[in-house]
């Protein structure tokens, strides 16, 4: 009992240790890059260290009403410091109000994608409120691609026609995504053939577009084909089933052939 104590109690203990490493790391990144660190965060972190529970959620936001001259928080140093102490316990990852820079971009793909011997296993990405180019849309599409993302919120950030292609384009239907969040993104009917064929040839089962401007137009774009390909599913199945349904009724009659054929034989060699 004494053992087993004392292992969980190691673990608690790498636990903040690895957590302390990481907040040192950060805080020397974000003076690297000239960035101020999340005041949040690294509470959040200090309460992890003090539970001894490895950090699974993270959140970076931008504080509001701050002046102009205002060191804000950066999401490269962030991204540097996981990678820097190989953190692999985090599984969601919060962004909210953050202009993105090509750097960051780079950064966060490389970190999601499933490349070299450090694997980062993140589940869910969430960028609300932010600000990202065209580039960084495509760029983020093939990260998606290659990474263990389940859920993808892009609420309240401009996603616009390019780059709603940029995603798709760069691989976001081949990905493992299947929870996917475009709420007030800006998008308009135009959209509805694309968010189709997202739903109708990729993993995606949940989308989310309240906000958005699909009109009438956009909405049939939408579900026609996602009707279309609903039926075409059912009359497989209902195919496959009746398959089924005849290649048992086939193995019934042969086994009741057999069984009489067998009984006549024994019946044939009792009379001799």
């Amino acid at each position: 009992m004494r053992k087993a104590q004392s292992a969980g109690g190691g673990a608690s203990s790498e636990a903040a240790q690895q957590l302390s490493a990481l907040l040192g790391r950060y805080e020397h990144h974000c003076l690297q890059t000239n960035s101020s660190p999340s005041a949040e965060l690294k509470l959040d972190i200090l309460h992890h260290i003090d539970t001894q529970q490895p950090l699974r959620k993270i959140t970076l936001s931008v504080p509001e009403l701050e002046p102009s001259d205002t060191l804000l928080p950066s999401l490269q140093p962030l991204l540097m410091a996981i990678r820097d102490e190989r953190y692999t316990h985090v599984q969601e990852f919060h962004i909210w109000s953050l202009s993105f820079k090509q750097t960051d971009v780079v950064e966060l793909c490389f970190l999601m994608e499933r490349r070299g011997t450090t694997v980062y296993p993140f589940r869910l990405l969430e960028l609300l409120d932010c600000r990202l180019s065209e580039w960084s849309m495509k760029r983020l599409g093939k990260a998606l691609a290659t990474s263990y993302l389940t859920t993808l919120c892009l609420d309240y950030t401009l996603v616009g026609q390019e780059g709603l292609k940029g995603l798709l384009s760069g691989g976001l239907g081949s990905g493992q995504i299947c929870s996917l969040s475009l709420c007030y993104c800006g998008l308009g009917s135009w959209s509805g053939t694309l968010l189709a064929s997202l739903l109708t040839n990729g993993p995606v089962r949940e989308l989310y577009i309240n906000g958005n401007d699909l009109q009438c137009e956009g909405a049939i774009e939408l579900l026609r084909p996602v009707a279309e390909n609903s039926q075409k599913l059912a009359e497989i199945q209902n195919s496959t089933t009746s398959i089924k349904d005849e290649t048992e009724a086939i193995s019934q009659r042969n086994n009741i052939t057999s069984s009489r054929r067998k009984k006549a034989k024994k019946k044939a060699t009792q009379l001799t």
